[in-house]
C-alpha cells in the first residue's frame, strides 16, 4: 500500500467495522455496479483508489483486523 494509516480502535469499534464491511460485502458491494455513487465515491476516495477492494479483498482485510498482519 502506498497510503498506510493507522488507527486505534477498542473492540466494540472493530467489532463495528467487521460488522460493517461483512454488511457491505453480502450486498455486493464489492462489485463496482452494485454500489450506489456515494458508496463508491468513499470506496475509492472519490476516484484516488483505481481499485477498491473486491469480495477477496475484504476477506482479507476481515482477517487482517480479526488476526493481525
Amino acid at each position: 500500500m502506498s497510503n498506510e494509516n493507522v488507527i486505534r480502535a477498542d473492540d466494540a469499534e472493530l467489532a463495528t467495522i467487521l460488522a460493517a464491511l461483512r454488511f457491505y460485502q453480502q450486498n455486493g458491494m464489492g462489485e463496482p455496479e452494485n454500489r450506489s455513487d456515494e458508496i463508491h465515491d468513499i470506496a475509492t476516495n472519490n476516484g484516488e483508489v483505481t481499485s477498491s477492494l473486491n469480495d477477496d479483498g475484504i476477506d482479507e482485510l476481515c482477517q487482517r483486523i480479526n488476526f493481525g498482519e
